[in-house]
């Protein structure tokens, strides 16, 4: 049976906060894979008040839900006073009560403009430093050339955002040229210039 969106209500003291652009991602995914929502539902007690899940109910607000459907809530109406605080805590550790990201294989199993998309990559995780190119022979440059630019993590952040947009967008791709970073750099400067 679906849960009126007003009958439950937030956390007044949730330790967790939600930029607006972490808003509109998990705005985003909810759109995308709704499924998701029965898989990790809105925990409330038995007030209705969110003991886990007060992003979720925010982003279900801000996408104009009248009503959850059913599956998306949980009551949690057995919990003593201290499993209900050690609850919003656990829920809302960022890395879980254990363990952490594998960062060597996200890289490698995963699309990184992807892990960005849905807000998992941190920005001090894939440095650019870490694709570096190889360095061509002295003999096999001509006709091309190697550069090196020395960027901030916020300025790599953009780069990084533009190569992928490009390349989805089918700049990542030449008949003169297999780099796909080169080929998605220069498509990016030839809209530019013709600004």
């Amino acid at each position: 049976m679906p849960t009126p969106i007003d009958a439950i209500r937030p956390h007044p003291r949730n330790p967790r906060r939600i930029a607006q652009e972490a808003l509109a991602k998990l705005c985003e995914s909810i759109q995308r894979d709704p499924e998701f929502m029965r898989l990790r539902p809105i925990v409330v007690d038995a007030e209705g008040q969110i003991l886990g899940g007060n992003q979720r109910w925010k982003a279900c607000k801000a996408l104009g839900f009248a009503e959850l459907p059913d599956g998306w809530v949980v009551k949690a109406d057995d919990l003593t006073d201290e499993q209900r605080r050690r609850f919003i805590l656990v829920d809302n550790a960022p890395e879980g009560m254990a363990g952490g990201w594998d960062f060597d294989l996200l890289k490698t199993e995963w699309n990184l403009p992807e892990l960005g998309d849905l807000g998992l990559l941190p920005p001090d995780v894939f440095q650019a430093d870490e694709a570096v190119a190889p360095e061509l022979a002295e003999g096999d440059r001509a006709p091309f050339r190697q550069a090196t630019f020395t960027l901030h993590d916020e300025q790599w952040e953009e780069v990084e955002a533009a190569l992928a947009k490009a390349k989805k967008d089918g700049g990542g791709e030449s008949a003169v040229n297999e780099n796909s970073n080169g080929n998605a750099l220069a498509w990016i400067c030839g809209k530019f210039n013709r600004g």
